[in-house]
């Protein structure tokens, strides 16, 4: 009854996002993305259990409605939320919901200005279940979807701007700093990558340095530095059994089919370029392959997998992208690259009691303890 109700629940929702994209996409209408927004924050503020930290978010709501104080440490943008959703007397469903709004909006407000590429950034952040990892690390994907509209100021020479939206990213989660060197570097010289030949060697030494597990090992050795700066807690190997589209896991199936999507955007990825002229493809693309070789060379590492979410995070959008330049100009491979994330969806739902992804609503409380198990 619950997996049918998690098949329902997810594949209603992608199909209402999708109308509501495409739309947008047609009309230009802003309001359309709007109902899809107010809809997802909806679906997944009801959630219980959806997320591998769930829980921990969840005791940290609570704790502060009950006693006014944190329960733990965070930072203060995450802080200052937590005390304005429970100024209000909200429920935690409303306080995930509030979350999930944030993300989304922002994710879709960065590429206002491409609204043709809704319906295909809907289709690579749904299928490619990116929002799984929206539903994990809350506070960190609240600063990536912020870095996902900074990188318009970038491009549009605003520096101030961005490094406003770097400093109150950092203020939801540390590991944002990082955001403070995209701005010289990217604004520097626009596209940074070199041809898909180089990209795919650079790709191949990146899985032969994850067999090898010397990154590993390297960042082993800097455990003195990290324990410092308060991410010693990451420094060990670390595999999960999410499924490769929540940015993290073991070597399987999902595995291989993930890596087979980043090997056909780094092939497309000039096309794309060119027929596009999209200066922010090119901008995030660098962020991307960037993002591609850190996360095969440091697999095992959960230290770097957090820093290298800021890259591989833009993994959905590039893939938006070439969506929408294979929709237009090569119909077949478009079938391959959707079939892929279909796959990656389907693997997701398959492996959804392992992965959290198994969705009960928050007032089914009867069914509590099969996520407490």
């Amino acid at each position: 009854m619950l997996v049918l109700q998690t098949v329902i629940v997810y594949t209603l929702l992608f199909c209402l996002m999708l109308y509501f994209s495409i739309l947008t996409a047609k009309t230009k209408k802003i309001k359309y993305i709007c109902y899809s927004c107010l809809i997802y924050a909806v679906v997944f503020g009801l959630r219980y259990g959806v997320g591998a930290d769930f829980f921990g978010y969840l005791k940290a709501y609570e704790y502060y409605k009950l006693y006014g104080i944190f329960w733990r440490q965070m930072e203060v943008g995450f802080q200052y939320l937590i005390q304005y959703v429970a100024s209000l007397h909200l429920s935690y469903s409303s306080f995930f919901g509030i979350i999930a709004f944030i993300q989304i909006t922002l994710l879709y407000y960065a590429l206002k200005d491409n609204k043709q590429i809704y319906p295909f950034l809907t289709v690579s952040f749904f299928l490619g279940c990116t929002w799984l990892m929206f539903c994990n690390g809350l506070r960190q994907a609240i600063s990536l979807c912020i870095l996902y509209v900074a990188v318009n100021y970038i491009i549009q020479s605003k520096v101030w701007k961005f490094y406003i939206l770097a400093f109150i990213a950092c203020l939801f989660h540390t590991s944002a700093v990082i955001l403070f060197l995209f701005y010289p570097i990217l604004h520097w010289k626009s596209d940074w990558t070199p041809k898909v030949r180089i990209q795919l060697i650079c790709l191949c030494i990146a899985l032969v340095i994850m067999y090898s597990n010397y990154a590993q090992n390297f960042v082993e050795q800097m455990n003195g530095i990290v324990q410092y700066v308060g991410y010693g807690h990451y420094v060990k190997n670390w595999s999960s059994d999410i499924y490769d589209s929540a940015k993290v896991g073991s070597i399987g199936v999902g595995f291989y089919i993930t890596l087979f999507i980043n090997i056909i955007l780094i092939c497309c990825s000039e096309k794309v370029k060119k027929w596009s002229k999209d200066k922010y493809f090119t901008s995030i693309y660098n962020l991307f392959f960037v993002g591609c070789l850190l996360k095969y060379a440091f697999l095992n590492s959960l230290l770097v997998m957090r820093l290298s979410d800021y890259f591989i995070g833009f993994d959905f959008i590039v893939g938006a992208y070439t969506l929408y330049y294979l929709y237009q100009m090569r119909r077949n491979f478009f079938m391959v690259l959707l079939g892929l994330y279909c796959l990656t969806f389907c693997g997701v739902l398959y492996m959804m009691k392992e992965n959290t992804s198994l969705y009960i609503f928050s007032f089914q409380e009867e069914l509590f303890d099969i996520k407490k198990k």
